[in-house]
């Protein structure tokens, strides 16, 4: 049995919505409820204050201070923002794909949407296949890494509005990278990774957002510090 949960959601949730779901499980004791932004940053840092870029489906900047976000920029969803997230990625090359229908790019694209002709495409995006289109990510990723010229344009634009952000964010303290794009092996986050150290600083990478989760829940429970605490759990840096 445990005596303290901590569950990291995205989106507005409060203890409460779980507390069936945990009590079918056997699982009893207090719930804390943090975003999975708080967790994202908890699976990286042991810091009380910081900030997390997020670049995933969807980006975001989060200042977070004592557990919980005090402070955002972006994540405004694929309409007005997420930039330079997974589905803004995707979306940039179909954009590319019909204005220069020749190109390498363009022909990789097609043939993952199934589509034949420019025409054809336009009608296929319209649709607003999103999934799909955030499924080109790791496409455009690959191309750039192979040295196709409009998808190294469109990664660098991306690290140029994901470092863009968490400038908007102006927040102090060490930087956590998270995310599938960021997290893993991208060049959008090797991108990101030469500017801000050019800059002098060395963001660390958001491990399991799960560790995390239990990081936070086990502070109040152990005589270790939050920095061997966190090191047990999520290993070295």
């Amino acid at each position: 049995m445990y005596k303290r949960q901590t569950l990291g959601i995205a989106g507005p949730a409060s203890a409460a919505q779980f507390t069936p779901a945990l009590q079918a499980l056997g699982v009893t004791g207090p719930v804390t409820v943090v975003g999975d932004v708080v967790t994202a940053f908890a699976a990286g840092s042991p810091a009380t204050s910081g900030a997390v870029l997020i670049a995933g489906t969807g980006a975001i900047a989060a200042a977070v201070h004592a557990g919980a976000v005090v402070r955002t920029a972006d994540g405004l969803g694929w309409l007005l923002g997420d930039e330079g997230s997974g589905r803004w990625l995707g979306l940039q090359a179909v954009r590319v794909a019909v204005r220069n229908w020749s190109a390498p790019l363009a022909g990789q694209i097609a043939a993952r949407a199934g589509v034949t002709s420019a025409d054809e495409m336009v009608y296929w995006a319209q649709a607003l296949p999103w999934e799909e289109i955030g499924a080109l990510a790791p496409l455009v990723c690959s191309a750039a890494r192979a040295g196709d010229a409009h998808a190294s344009a469109i990664v660098a634009e991306a690290v140029t509005h994901l470092v863009q952000t968490l400038d908007d964010l102006g927040a102090e303290g060490p930087v956590v990278l998270g995310g599938g794009l960021l997290a893993c092996d991208t060049p959008v986050r090797d991108g990101v990774l030469a500017t801000l150290r050019a800059r002098g600083r060395h963001p660390r990478t958001s491990h399991d957002p799960a560790a995390g989760a239990a990081w936070l829940a086990a502070r109040p429970l152990t005589t270790l510090t939050p920095a061997a605490l966190h090191e047990t759990l999520l290993g070295s840096p």
